[in-house]
């Protein structure tokens, strides 16, 4: 069985109204708590005149501010650094180390969410002009002259990467992106455009 819930501070405070009423043990049963719950919760006013926590409970963060900022404007730098990466990073620059979680935890307050970043052809600047000079010399080409050009589908080629690839954005950037997902939990998803041919004699 895991761990009971924290009283609220509400239910302190009606477990102290029936002090004096009810037995320790009624009282616990009522709530639905330890016994060992209600002895400690009524020490506990005896010596601070409160049932509230004090202040500073609970774990400490840790991170810093600035180092919180120091991570977003890492991520924005590199939107498809995973939080490993950033991580690892950060490790080197504060020698602190922060676990993946913490990393997407700090993202995610800062308004950074993982999403699956578009296809985009894998195609440089250079290539698209050549093959923007090729289209054109060859856009009125005959039926008669394409077929003296072979054909063959034995070789494969990609525009796209077939892996998903993850970037962070805000929620009001518009990037094109598909459904936002945590790159960890994703599911490996292979996406592939087959050519049904390649030209020989292609420009490049």
């Amino acid at each position: 069985m895991g761990p009971r819930p924290r009283m609220t501070l509400e239910r302190r405070y009606e477990a102290l109204s029936w002090r004096g009423k009810l037995s320790e043990a009624a009282i616990a049963r009522k709530l639905g708590v330890a016994r060992r719950t209600i002895q400690c919760l009524f020490k506990k006013y005896e010596e601070t005149g409160s049932a509230a926590d004090k202040n500073g409970r609970g774990r400490k963060r840790l991170t810093t501010q600035r180092e919180d900022r120091m991570l977003t404007r890492k991520s924005l730098y590199n939107r498809r650094a995973t939080s490993q990466q950033l991580a690892e990073e950060m490790q080197k620059m504060t020698g602190k180390q922060l676990s993946t979680t913490t990393v997407k935890t700090r993202l995610l307050e800062a308004g950074l969410k993982s999403c699956r970043a578009a296809h985009k052809p894998l195609i440089t600047a250079q290539n698209w002009k050549r093959r923007l000079l090729w289209a054109r010399a060859h856009k009125t080409w005959t039926v008669q002259q394409w077929w003296t050009v072979m054909f063959t589908d034995e070789s494969r080629f990609s525009l796209v990467s077939d892996k998903p690839v993850h970037v962070r954005r805000r929620r009001e950037e518009e990037g094109g992106e598909e459904e936002e997902e945590e790159e960890e939990e994703e599911e490996e998803e292979e996406e592939e455009e087959e050519n049904g041919g390649v030209v020989v004699n292609k420009a490049d």
